[in-house]
């Protein structure tokens, strides 16, 4: 494997005595900002947006999920969340546990592909990091899969509404963002139901021309959008 290969690898940052990976970024001073992934993916996927806003004065906390997050936030920030979508066949599937051996041998052939599809441009400095990124953490990281496939069978993909709805009534901000081509969680009905639950006090922006991973295809973009939002109102 090259160097360019291995630049992410093996990861920088510090671990708690539990075992749990993390990264802390930026001024001791400075508002804390937590990073929290989606599954079949990790911490550096945060990368990019983490150094705009330590350049802004942030301090950033990017961790590999399997640990639980701080005290309670005053602002919430949403990218494309899953938790609300329809079931349609994953529901069924997730049944069929007879199935999920020849399930899991496919989707695990079909990796490249469905990491392309959080791209709507698949070309380009952004994507090319992207791509090279998981393939570190597949090389590198041989029981990945197996945690993202794990995931993608147990994870709260829908049905969350009561979750959501108590959320949505603590006294929070809160930003929510999708990319308008969004296959992975598709826009709708997920956003309008998310910001049901979260109306009291909620923001949305929608990207055309964008999927799942839109903060990674135009990390500069996403920055300026959440940097916005944290700033405190008059």
């Amino acid at each position: 494997m090259s160097a360019a290969a291995n630049q992410h690898w093996p990861q920088p940052g510090l671990k708690t005595a539990a075992g749990t990976h993390y990264l802390l970024k930026g001024p001791k001073d400075g508002r804390i900002v937590l990073c929290i992934h989606g599954i079949g993916a990790y911490s550096a996927c945060f990368d990019k947006l983490a150094a705009a806003l330590v350049n802004e004065g942030y301090q950033v906390l990017q961790y590999d999920l399997d640990a639980h997050p701080p005290a309670q936030p005053s602002k919430l920030v949403l990218l494309s969340p899953a938790g609300l979508m329809n079931p349609g066949p994953i529901k069924p599937l997730r049944a069929l546990s007879c199935m999920h051996g020849l399930i899991k041998k496919v989707l695990k052939s079909g990796q490249e592909g469905a990491w392309k599809q959080v791209f709507v441009v698949k070309k380009g400095d952004n994507f090319e990091a992207m791509m090279q990124m998981q393939r570190d953490q597949l090389h590198n990281n041989p029981h990945s899969f197996d945690a993202f496939f794990q995931s993608a069978l147990h994870f709260p993909l829908y049905g969350i509404d009561e979750q959501a709805s108590r959320v949505g009534k603590l006294p929070l901000s809160t930003l929510i963002m999708w990319g308008k081509q969004d296959q992975a969680v598709p826009m709708k009905p997920s956003l309008s139901r998310w910001e049901q639950h979260f109306a009291q006090s909620v923001q949305t922006e929608v990207w055309d021309k964008a999927g799942h991973g839109f903060f990674l295809e135009q990390p500069e973009r996403a920055a300026a959008s959440i940097i916005a939002f944290l700033k405190p109102t008059a």
